[in-house]
């Protein structure tokens, strides 16, 4: 693998357990790919969409988000609390998100738009002006969380 990958798409490619640590991945769009238990210790990635991709108990250590998109993937048992949170920004559309922890991050005005979110951790996040419109939060935990002008129209469960 090349430490900097831009510019490409990406069909359909099982990288499950795999190590794809310290890379830096900008402007790609990656479909319907495999990222079951993949280790993506310190990556960055930047400008990037990931569309029906599957990241069951991927490893996100350090990890930076850059204005990523991820659209109808299956998100399971991720630890987002230990990312880099400089210069995060990112949005869910019609994710499956469950047993995952956002839990003390600063998260303001993040999306997750119809979305099922269940059993997820978000205590002591800050998720000011985000928007859970239209999602099923079933078992969701938002204790002691800023939840200050949340967009919950729609959602289920909260």
């Amino acid at each position: 693998m090349e430490d900097i990958i831009e510019n490409k798409t990406i069909q359909k490619e099982d990288w499950s357990e795999r190590k794809l640590s310290l890379l830096e991945i900008s402007n790609c769009e990656f479909n319907r790919c495999n990222f079951t238990e993949t280790d993506f210790v310190g990556t960055k990635f930047i400008d990037c969409v990931f569309n029906e991709c599957n990241f069951s108990n991927s490893k996100i250590l350090n990890c930076s988000f850059c204005n990523v998109t991820f659209k109808e993937c299956k998100i399971s048992g991720v630890a987002f609390s230990e990312i880099n949170k400089f210069l995060l920004s990112w949005q869910f559309d019609n994710c499956v998100i469950k047993l995952c922890n956002f839990s003390k991050l600063d998260i303001g005005k993040s999306k997750f738009i119809q979305c099922v979110v269940h059993d997820t951790d978000f205590v002591d996040s800050n998720l000011s002006e985000s928007d859970f419109s239209n999602s099923d939060l079933r078992g969701s935990k938002f204790q002691n969380s800023n939840l200050s002008k949340v967009n919950f129209v729609g959602a289920i469960n909260y």
